[in-house]
């Protein structure tokens, strides 16, 4: 039994693996829970790999690989990731973060803006607290694969409760491209 963990504490030298949390950032606790927990503080970085959970006032991020600036806020997680934050529940490959700005880019993405819009694309940009730019996807009112409408766009801009702008729309009725 002894033997197993003497390998352990050679191979990871000065880093603290487990369960953590809370993880202080001036101003408010994060929690980070995880697999597994690698913490650097002479760099003020916390890793966590496996079931990777943080959450920060109501942003919440769930993935398998989280690396976090425990200073800055900055952050970025990679694999099945899910963002919720307020209305927004997304769903992403990777992203990256701040938890501060609660801005961010997330790519491969597909989720609700708010509880209005669900939302597909390549790459989506929070802008600020209600603006969203997303690259080569869609935007609708109805959610799934095959929404029963949807407008297909290079660009969309959401300003929450007030606009969607589109560059180069098309309108799709289920998978047929309508217009």
């Amino acid at each position: 039994f002894m033997v197993f963990f003497f390998p352990l504490l050679l191979f990871f030298p000065g880093n603290v693996w487990g369960e953590m949390g809370p993880i202080g950032i001036p101003g408010s606790p994060i929690t980070m829970l995880a697999d597994q927990l690698e913490q650097r503080q002479e760099e003020h970085l916390v890793i966590g790999q496996g079931f990777v959970d943080i959450r920060f006032k109501d942003f919440r991020v769930q993935s398998d690989h989280v690396k976090l600036n425990t200073l800055t806020g900055d952050g970025m997680a990679s694999g099945n990731v899910i963002i919720h934050d307020g209305a927004n529940r997304i769903s992403c490959d990777s992203m990256e973060f701040n938890l501060h700005t609660r801005l961010g880019v997330m790519r491969e993405v597909s989720g609700f803006v708010s509880e209005t819009y669900y939302v597909t694309g390549k790459k989506l940009e929070r802008l600020s607290e209600d603006r969203y730019k997303i690259q080569d996807g869609t935007v609708s009112t109805c959610e799934g694969d095959s929404p029963p409408w949807s407008f297909h766009s290079q660009e969309v801009v959401v300003k929450l409760d007030k606009y969607v702008m589109l560059k180069h729309p098309s309108l799709w009725v289920k998978k047929i491209p309508a217009l």
